[in-house]
């Protein structure tokens, strides 16, 4: 019932032709692993000007203790990567913002990346269309003031 419902909200974002910007977030935390407690916090699909070495994304450790990303990565659907093997080490509850200097990997129009272990276990799971310039696309839930 659970994949159901999501393959229901992905279907209902993709079909939508609004041009308000859409954010589908799954997150798979086992319980008791917290290696699996770094998520993708935000993107930056569409920065100013050129793309080219600017998009970027900010990883964030939610976990108490330490994970090593040696061997991660970040994949788009049309499979370009992101290692994260510079990262390293990502402290407890500690932010990294990484900028894809390589390739220009992030869709401006619509886009669906994964954030997997050296495993290959996709974590998370960031479907997002219509990003505007310069916009922070947040992963965060939206708190009420």
């Amino acid at each position: 019932m659970k994949y159901l419902l999501m393959i229901f909200i992905l279907c209902f974002a993709i079909s939508c032709e609004d041009e308000s910007n859409s954010v589908i977030i799954d997150s798979n935390m086992p319980e008791g692993n917290t290696d699996y407690y770094v998520r993708i916090q935000s993107l930056i699909p569409n920065p100013a000007g050129t793309d080219s070495g600017k998009e970027s994304f900010m990883l964030k450790n939610y976990a108490n203790r330490e994970c090593d990303l040696t061997g991660w990565y970040v994949e788009d659907l049309a499979s370009k990567r992101c290692e994260l093997d510079s990262v390293g080490i990502l402290g407890a509850n500690a932010s990294y913002n990484y900028i894809i200097l390589n390739v220009t990997m992030l869709n401006n129009a619509s886009e669906t990346v994964y954030l997997k272990t050296k495993d290959d276990i996709i974590v998370q799971t960031v479907t997002y269309k219509n990003a505007g310039v310069d916009e922070v696309i947040s992963t965060e839930p939206e708190t009420e003031e």
